[in-house]
């Protein structure tokens, strides 16, 4: 396992290791039990596992007529079965011998093995388009360096993989090809028809709708990947705004696309979030919550700089505003002053003392210093201040494992999930 423990790292390297991600990787490579599944293995040897859970995640089992409702981790899939996301959702699947997949939202895929190669298939007929956004059709995400043949199918092309990290993307009438590292040899499928050709690191292929198949270079490579990234909240989860903030009355409208906007980014969702923001501040030039939410994606987007610049902007907007200074935590972190940053959270915490995300925040920076038994008692008041808050789990849950107290962590990363 200790591979796969290397390549779960260079999945991350484009962004912050989500969380969730984290936990599956610590309890892959320890030996402990994962979470029971709760859609029963139709065979005795799976071809993949479900190793992260994000929205709506369901299956269809070989031979059967009805999807059932995955929200366990550990969940094997069989030879036949077939995986779905719904909108706003993200997965992870774990391949054997050493293969892991991201699935994005609006996707549906199987997976078949011989002993000869791995076949991952992308398939629409299941897909509801929810808007005309790119990647409307489903996406994956692709870490594969194992010596043996692996093939994606999708309804316009087949790529033939030699051990490489890659993106596939569906916009329903086309798909993309894009190469991080290594080669894909991209050949004809369904009626899209040309020559066979390789795809290399740095470029990506684009086949079907009314262009012919063409090879473009990436620009921002890491662009083409935001929605496997991890965006810290800065807000508490459960607020659902409304789908359209524009049918929401003038004095409300500016919240509304800010709780939209973070309710986009916990899903990856940089690009619809931006624009949700943008239009926030088209209507209030100086918002602070728009501005904190400019400077965490700037941040996951390694541009360190604008982040502490943004995060300052939004302090000193608004100086009373608790997603400010968590922002502002964030960046100073990124910064490496951790002193600095535990003020901030700090500060956040007494502006919102019963917000159990300021407290998570103010623990985890505590365990970053090494005050475990601090950041112990902290985590657990962010517990109960909001026991339906994931991440005051997940924090509680990591200083268990600094106590190398592995059963209570894994009890607390079972309730964050």
């Amino acid at each position: 396992m200790q591979r796969f423990r290397w390549i779960a790292l260079q999945g991350s390297s484009r962004g912050f290791l989500p969380p969730l991600l984290l936990f599956v990787f610590l309890i892959t490579t320890s030996g402990i039990p994962a979470l029971a599944a709760d859609v029963s293995a139709a065979c005795s040897s799976p071809v993949a596992r479900v190793v992260s859970i994000q929205g709506s995640i369901e299956l269809l089992r070989a031979g059967q007529n009805d999807w059932s409702r995955v929200t366990r981790l550990d969940t094997p899939l069989c030879e036949g079965d077939r995986l779905r996301t719904g909108a706003l959702s993200r997965a992870a699947l774990f391949i054997q011998p050493e293969t892991l997949v991201r699935v994005d939202q609006n996707t549906s895929i199987s997976v078949s093995q011989s002993a000869e190669e791995t076949r991952v298939e992308f398939t629409q007929e299941d897909i509801v388009a929810a808007s005309a956004t790119a990647h409307t059709c489903g996406a994956g995400y692709f870490i594969t360096r194992f010596p043996r043949k692996f093939k994606v199918n999708t309804p316009h092309l087949s790529a033939a993989v030699e051990g490489t990290e890659f993106l596939v993307a569906m916009r329903c009438e086309s798909t993309e090809l894009s190469v991080f590292e290594g080669k894909v040899l991209a050949a004809s499928a369904g009626v899209n028809v040309f020559p066979s050709q390789s795809v290399v690191s740095g470029q990506t292929l684009t086949v079907g709708g009314t262009e012919p198949p063409a090879i473009k270079l990436q620009l921002k490579p890491a662009d083409a990947v935001q929605w496997t990234l991890y965006y810290p909240p800065i807000t508490p989860a459960g607020v659902v705004p409304a789908e359209d903030c524009r049918v929401v009355a003038q004095d409300n409208r500016v919240s509304c696309l800010i709780a939209r906007a973070e309710q986009l980014l916990r899903a990856g969702r940089v690009e619809e979030a931006q624009a949700n923001i943008g239009d926030a501040l088209a209507a209030a030039p100086y918002s602070s919550d728009a501005k904190a939410l400019s400077s965490i994606i700037s941040l996951v987007g390694n541009e360190k700089a604008e982040a502490l610049r943004l995060a300052k902007e939004a302090v000193e907007a608004t100086a009373n505003s608790a997603p400010a200074w968590l922002a502002l935590s964030y960046a100073q972190q990124a910064d490496f002053n951790l002193e600095a940053s535990r003020t901030s959270a700090q500060r956040a915490m007494e502006l919102t003392p019963s917000s159990a995300l300021a407290l998570a925040r103010v623990a985890e920076l505590q365990l970053s210093l090494g005050w475990i038994r601090e950041a112990e008692k902290t985590a657990q008041q962010a517990v109960a201040a909001n026991p339906s808050e994931s991440r005051a789990h997940m924090i509680l849950g990591f200083v268990h494992l600094a106590q190398i107290n592995v059963k209570e962590a894994r009890a607390d990363f079972g309730r964050a999930i």
